[in-house]
This record gives C-alpha cells, structure tokens and sequence, in this order.
C-alpha cells in the first residue's frame, strides 16, 4: 500500500509538472521588463513564442535574480544579448549572466574603453565562440515573424572612438509589435538625439525609455516631440548621486502630458502588448 500511495504521488507531482511546463510554454503577450537594479539598465523582452532578449545588465549581478524569477526555471538561453555601451551601470551585470545562461548572439560595439567587466565578457565571448558583433542603423531583428528590433544608433559612418562621453556611444533600439512600439535609447544624449533627428530616422513610439536615466543632457524638447510618446520609463536608482532623474527633464515630459513610471518609486517596471495594446503594470 505504501509503495503504491508513493507511486501516486510521484505520478501527481508529473502531471503537475506537465501542467506547468505546458502552460509556461504556451503563446503569450509580448512582455517587456524594465527591471529595477537600482542606478542602471536592465531590459528584458520575451517575445510571445518564448524567445528572450536582454538589453543591458545593470551595475551589479542584481540581474541574475530577476532573471530567475521571470524566467521558466527550464528556460537558460536567452537569444540575443545587447550591450548599448560599457559603463559600469550596464556592463556590470552581465558577465554572471553569460556564466548561468547560454547565449545565442550579443551585439556590442567594441570600442575603446577599459572596463573590467567589459574586457570579462569578451573573453568570454571568445571562449565559447558566441556569435557576437556590431550593429547599425538600418539593422532590423525579427522575432516570431510579427516582432522586429530595429537599430536606429550608431550610423555605419560613426566614430564611436571620437565620441567625448561614451554615452553617446549607446546602441538605440526601437522594438516594434503590431501598433506597439518602444524606443530603447541607453544613455544617449541630446548630440545623439540630434544626428537621429537631421538623418529623418522613423523614431516614433508609444513608450520612451528616457535617455541617460533622465539626465538633463538627454530627451531633449525636440527629440520627445518627435518620438510622441503616451508613456516614459526611466530606469533609475532611489537617490542616486547624480540625482537623477533632473528636474528638467521630468518638466518636459509632463508639459507634454506624457505619463512618467520610475524604477526607483514604483520598483520593476512591466510592459504587455498584444500588438494593439500596451499595458504598463509595476510592483510598488
């Protein structure tokens, strides 16, 4: 009778486990994660097949753990890892990534710049012999046939290495679902937001990821304008030194009317789109 009530029990924890695995695995909304990490970016977008792209891990290995708590515990492999730029804000995070998750392809550009956790994770892109390389604008990723990530910075033509903030060297994205469509702008500025804006580059969105975590040198007038978000996100840390975000740049998006969420006040911030609609949600 024992063995038999033991066989039941593994048999019922099989089915539950069946159950889970079959549901995590269904199709679901697009979904996007501006995790809180404290002062830094960290973006993940799971796709409705299930298909993971990070942007960015933070500045420390916080990452990891949101990683773990909104990933299927099966799911290890992320498919496209991106690094807008090496400061430690964003950098930092992603070395413990590579070492506890496989990694499909990352687009960085390898410019000039000493960092230590920059420099750990180019060797260990070539270590494992991960896909790896630059992108520009022009570049269009597509994911499940109906989602694109679109480059829209840097242009072919740049300089990256006569940049004097290395912010201005962030890779900018623009993800594209249905009637959905985010920006992803990194840390550039307003010199960035200007070439972007003299080369007549389609850039409008529903939701902006404020630049440079709201710093007064970013989202320029012009460039929200142009952009015509409803919605801004700033990934930003509960009294950081730079005290961001500036008050400036929060004037400026609230005299458009647009609606302004804080990692620092309302926690991890979460974005779900079936591609007509984009719900924003957060855990504060």
């Amino acid at each position: 009778m024992k063995i038999i009530k033991i066989i039941l029990a593994l048999i019922s924890c099989l089915i539950c486990l069946g159950a889970v695995l079959w549901y995590e695995m269904q199709p679901h909304d697009l979904e996007v994660y501006f995790f809180d990490v404290g002062q830094g970016d960290a973006i993940l977008i799971r796709t409705p097949q299930n298909q993971d792209i990070l942007i960015d891990g933070g500045p420390d290995d916080k990452i990891v753990s949101h990683l773990g708590s909104t990933l299927p515990f099966w799911d290890r492999d992320i498919e496209l890892l991106i690094l807008t730029h090496p400061h430690e804000d964003h950098v930092a995070g992603i070395p413990e990534v590579m070492k506890k998750y496989e990694i499909d392809k990352i687009l960085y550009m390898d410019i000039d710049y000493e960092n230590v956790n920059f420099e750990e994770m180019k060797r260990i892109i070539e270590e494992r012999g991960i896909e790896a390389g630059p992108t520009y604008w022009g570049d269009v990723f597509y994911f499940d046939s109906e989602i694109r990530l679109e480059t829209v910075f840097p242009f072919v033509n740049s300089d990256l290495d006569e940049f004097e903030d290395l912010n201005d060297t962030s890779i900018v994205n623009r993800l594209v679902y249905g009637e959905t469509e985010i920006l992803l702008t990194g840390d550039a500025g307003e010199v960035v937001e200007e070439q972007i804006l003299a080369n007549n580059i389609e850039i409008e969105a529903d939701i902006l990821k404020a630049g440079h975590h709201g710093s007064k040198y970013s989202s320029s007038l012009d460039f929200i304008e142009t952009v015509g978000p409803e919605s801004s996100i700033f990934q930003v840390g509960a009294g950081n030194q730079f005290k961001h975000p500036h008050f400036v740049t929060l004037y400026n998006f609230d005299r458009y009317g647009i609606d302004i969420y804080r990692n620092d006040e309302q926690g991890t911030i979460k974005v779900e789109s079936d591609g007509e609609n984009a719900i924003i949600s957060t855990t504060k």
